[in-house]
């Protein structure tokens, strides 16, 4: 196992050692007080295994949305409770609940959460209440909605109240994880053993408030957004009987934690439909066996590309650099290389919603400032204009990548140590090639293959329901 003077080098040793781990000591079936806590914790833990050696990837700004002070959160709670409490928007007529993507865009004249758009649609409106999320990205609410944090909190107060004991068996177990990992492992201030009580007590909780409002409106279906993190809501339907889904919202390769399970017999707490843009998104992943995959196109993704190439054209040699917040400088720097040795060629920095164009500039500047003086920075135009504009693409993970391709740029993918090797079967197929540096990047930007995103969208499927409901 990985330690101090033997640490992981790369995403994939850290990958293989951590499964390794879970293996060994058969934490997939682990349960303390019937709970599943292996799943509650797994995805997170992973991550600041990473950091902790270095070759890790700081949380997305979305994950931060929960990390509030106590004080905020007792200002804040009571006016959720009063005016967005879930309990009090019942609709006899809702036939399922909803749980959308934090972030939200204009779509079709509406401010929606284009991803689920399709739950709660026109026609569909009337049958489903939405349990609105929102973000420090993103804190506008959805109009009319209750908010979803409310039930969060619920539980996390109905499991205050629960006690919650380790057995000595459950101490020397979460010992042995803390010695394999690392000595001096920590969660957010907190040692291995607190983090997981924590969540223990709030999932707890949790599966109590929403057991009690599903019983309260009795809906056929529950459909969510990112499952992970989601595991409390997911847990009461299927005790409920009542079937889950979820909508993808990214990738879901190989060593993406919240989907891939490789050696689970099965995995608790995960939707029993994942309703997919297209098959290659997750043909190098090892999903839940009981969860069913349904190939339902991503609409909101491809009919902004389509509209976009009848009105932008396409420029030559034109490079499009997707940042990334947690690895926004290492791409930053590659880029900064590319310009140098390739100043025939215009460069734009689209940044990604966490950051913003002062920041990425100034960046820029630190790095070379007679380079950043040539390269433009544009949060403005919308991803489907930026990409039918360029006419490569450089990114690390991003589904934007493939976005990109839709519209027609070639793709190349900047493979880092401390990322998963996403989109391998996009490579396999020769239609995205890997750089390892903007040097690299230079030397081979004339010979990129034109690509194809087919198998990875799929034609939509409008009427979901009866996939999941049926």
């Amino acid at each position: 196992m990985a330690n101090k003077n033997f640490p992981p080098s790369s995403f994939e040793d850290a990958l293989y050692h951590f499964e390794h781990l879970e293996k060994r000591l058969d934490l997939a079936s682990w349960r303390i007080h019937g709970i599943y806590v292996w799943k509650l914790i797994r995805f997170p833990l992973f991550r600041q295994y990473r950091l902790f050696h270095g070759i890790g990837e700081t949380a997305h700004p979305e994950s931060q949305r929960l990390r509030k002070s106590k004080v905020q959160l007792i200002k804040k709670f009571p006016t959720q409770l009063i005016f967005r409490n879930p309990f009090f928007f019942s609709n006899s007529e809702a036939r399922r609940v909803v749980i959308p993507h934090p972030r939200k865009r204009l779509y079709e004249g509406k401010l929606v959460d284009p991803i689920s758009f399709r739950a709660w649609a026109d026609s569909q409106a009337n049958d489903s209440l939405i349990l609105d999320r929102t973000s420090p990205l993103d804190p506008t609410s959805l109009p009319n909605a209750p908010d979803n944090d409310v039930m969060v909190r619920l539980g996390w107060i109905i499991g205050q109240l629960m006690s919650f004991r380790l057995s000595q068996n459950d101490v020397e177990r979460i010992n042995a994880i803390q010695r394999a990992l690392s000595d001096d492992l920590k969660i957010d201030g907190l040692n291995l053993q607190q983090f997981l009580v924590k969540n223990a007590k709030a999932f707890k909780g949790q599966v109590i408030a929403y057991k009690a409002f599903f019983r309260f409106i009795k809906p056929k279906g529950i459909y969510l957004v990112i499952s992970y993190g989601c595991e409390a809501p997911i847990a009461a339907a299927q005790e409920l009987g009542i079937p889950t889904a979820e909508f993808q919202h990214g990738s879901m390769d190989r060593g993406h934690l919240g989907y891939d399970f490789a050696d689970w017999d099965s995995v608790p707490y995960f939707p029993d439909h994942l309703l997919a843009w297209g098959e290659a998104w997750f043909s190098e992943c090892a999903l839940p066996r009981h969860c069913k995959t349904h190939l339902v196109g991503a609409p909101h993704l491809v009919s902004a590309i389509c509209e976009a190439q009848n009105l932008i054209k396409r420029q030559e040699r034109s490079l499009l650099v997707l940042s990334q917040g947690p690895i926004g400088g290492k791409l930053l720097a590659s880029t900064v290389e590319f310009a140098r040795k390739r100043p025939d060629w215009n460069v734009k920095i689209r940044p990604h919603p966490s950051e913003n164009d002062i920041n990425v500039k100034r960046e820029l500047y630190l790095l070379d400032s007679t380079v950043a003086k040539k390269i433009e920075i544009s949060s403005a135009e919308s991803l489907a204009e930026a990409s039918n504009q360029a006419s490569v693409v450089l990114g690390v993970n991003s589904t934007a990548l493939l976005e990109a391709l839709l519209s027609g740029c070639r793709v190349a993918i900047l493979r880092l140590s401390e990322s998963a090797s996403y989109f391998q079967p996009l490579i396999n197929s020769g239609n995205a090639q890997i750089v390892l540096s903007g040097k690299d990047l230079a030397d081979r930007i004339d010979d990129l293959p034109i690509g194809s995103a087919r198998n990875y969208f799929s034609d939509p499927v409008t009427d979901i329901f009866p996939l999941v409901e049926a």
